[in-house]
């Protein structure tokens, strides 16, 4: 009896044939145990790896299973292959190594000072380093190298040869502050002279500064002041303070008379050989006064710090002045008020009713009809006189048969001057014509009202008289 055929795994995929004891004979280019799994051509030829289902080639060799010789990763692109002869690498300028991948080394680091050495970083990037004999240093091996630097940092400057002139790298020490010397194994200057001097040794050895033009002090600390202020000022960070006398940047020049410490001729002025020329509108030897318009016209005092003219300040004067340059004539008391000033002659022209060199005399009604005294406007009448400019005669006259005397305003009026008279003349105290206006016109008032009732009177029994 014939045994059953063995199944193989997932039948193979359909890459391969199933044997009777169920192992799967793949096809070419599957594998696996169910032949599941792709291979690469001719399994890379032994000259490479096989990644998936194709084949990363070993420097040396390409071609889809690695079976084609050649340069080493054909040359990277910077050089010639060679496959005639050995299959090696011409390599183009600037490049090397196997492969040509890496660029050579600076001036081949000067082969007798260093030698280049090829790398690989962690990522894969060719790098080129010069390894430097002891001794020299740089990029390229070309420079010489510091020869200690017990208390320094070395570094590399450019020296030119004094035989061709060319200039070349060379290592130097930068010492620490506080050493000197080719290897910074001396004691310094303070400071390191602020940079602004060399350091030098005295005959102990010591440090000691060579200030550099400038400069002063014992670490060359303090910068000079310009010409050594002339010797007319006395120098102080780097700044002249002149002597009395002397100015500018190194009291060289000769100082003019100021009211100003910062500037001369007070700042009115040009300073020339010690003398001010005053700009316009001021004077005097330091030109710290200024001028008067037209120096107050000789009618008034000049304020030299404010240039004002002061007119009242005229003693001498017999006529009051005013205006900017006190060129202006003023009135007495301005006219009072009661008339127009003159500026010209500096006299009233009065208002009608007003008289007086000020206007300060108020006329009276008609000259009191030379009746009478004017009282500041008011007609004081003589006796047997009466009215507003006392040209009513008080002399007693018949009166007509049956004719009813009545009253008139000018007897209110003329009662009251000589009653307000009266009474102004006995208060010692009162000046006469204040008191008399004051008094009047209330007077008349009342005096008004009395008369008109006593007229009703007089008028209503004369109609019952007749009847």
């Amino acid at each position: 009896m014939t045994a059953a055929k063995k199944a193989c795994p997932e039948d193979c995929n359909g890459h391969g044939q199933c044997q009777s004891d169920g192992v799967c004979l793949c096809q070419n280019m599957w594998t696996g145990e169910s032949c599941k799994f792709p291979t690469c051509p001719n399994s890379c030829s032994g000259h490479g790896m096989c990644i998936g289902d194709k084949c990363k080639c070993d420097p040396k060799f390409k071609g889809d299973d690695c079976s084609v010789r050649q340069c080493p990763n054909a040359c990277s692109g910077h050089g010639e292959c060679m496959d005639k002869e050995d299959y090696k690498c011409k390599c183009g300028d600037g490049f090397t190594g196997e492969d040509c991948g890496w660029k050579k080394c600076p001036n081949d680091c000067n082969a007798q000072h260093g030698s280049c050495k090829l790398t690989t970083s962690q990522e894969g990037e060719k790098v080129s380093k010069c390894i430097c004999e002891d001794g020299w240093t740089g990029a390229d091996c070309m420079s010489k190298a510091c020869n200690g630097c017990v208390n320094g940092v070395c570094t590399t400057v450019s020296v030119k040869n004094s035989t061709d002139g060319v200039e070349k790298m060379e290592g130097k020490c930068v010492c620490n502050k506080g050493f000197i010397g080719e290897k910074c194994d001396k004691t310094g200057c303070v400071n390191n002279c602020n940079d602004h001097g060399t350091c030098d040794t005295d005959d102990k050895g010591n440090g000691i500064c060579k200030c550099s033009v400038g400069y002063h002090g014992e670490a060359c600390e303090k910068k000079d002041c310009p010409n050594g202020c002339s010797g007319h000022g006395v120098c102080e960070a780097a700044e002249c303070t002149c002597s009395e006398g002397y100015t500018g940047k190194d009291c060289s020049q000769r100082g003019c008379p100021t009211n100003d410490l910062k500037k001369m001729c007070s700042g009115q002025g040009l300073c020339l050989n010690g003398t001010c020329t005053c700009h316009d509108g001021f004077f005097g030897s330091d030109c710290g006064h200024r001028k008067c318009p037209r120096d107050c016209s000789g009618h008034g005092t000049c304020n030299t710090m404010t240039g004002k003219c002061d007119c009242k300040a005229c003693k001498s004067c017999s006529q009051a002045w005013t205006g900017p340059a006190c060129d202006v004539q003023t009135c007495p008391e301005d006219c009072n008020h009661n008339g127009v000033c003159h500026t010209t002659t500096g006299k009233c022209r009065c208002k009608p009713g007003f008289a007086g060199k000020a206007c300060e005399i108020k006329l009276c009604p008609n000259q009191c009809s030379n009746n009478g005294l004017c009282a500041n406007g008011l007609c004081v009448c003589f006796d047997g006189w009466r009215g507003l400019n006392c040209s009513i005669s008080m002399k007693p006259k018949a009166a007509p048969k049956a004719v009813v005397d009545k009253f008139t305003t000018e007897e209110c009026v003329d009662k009251c001057v000589d009653k307000c008279m009266t009474k102004c003349a006995n208060d010692k105290e009162a000046k006469t014509t204040e008191c008399v206006s004051k008094c009047h016109n209330p007077c008349v008032s009342s005096c008004t009202k009395r008369k008109s009732k006593e007229n009703s009177v007089i008028t209503e029994s004369s109609k019952t008289a007749d009847k």
